[in-house]
């Protein structure tokens, strides 16, 4: 699961009030493996923010279709 660090990053948003929740994006290919282990991990980083909220999003990365015939090659 550490390996997997490379691909998150987070972000501290404000919100009402001076709650100030931090956002953690993980790659949408892992929200199963994170869905297993979430209230562990939720707890140990909220200790380690020092009682802030943790958020893990989901996040997608949509790509462009490839273009038709844009690898053929005419003799």
């Amino acid at each position: 699961m550490i390996g997997f660090v490379v691909d998150w990053f987070c972000r501290q948003i404000d919100v009402s009030g001076n709650r100030k929740p931090v956002v953690i994006h993980v790659p949408y290919r892992l929200r199963k493996a994170f869905r297993k282990i979430h209230v562990r991990l939720v707890r140990e980083l909220e200790k380690m923010f020092s009682g802030k909220d943790v958020i893990f999003i989901a996040t997608r990365r949509i790509t462009r279709p490839p273009k038709r015939f844009c690898c053929s090659t005419a003799p």
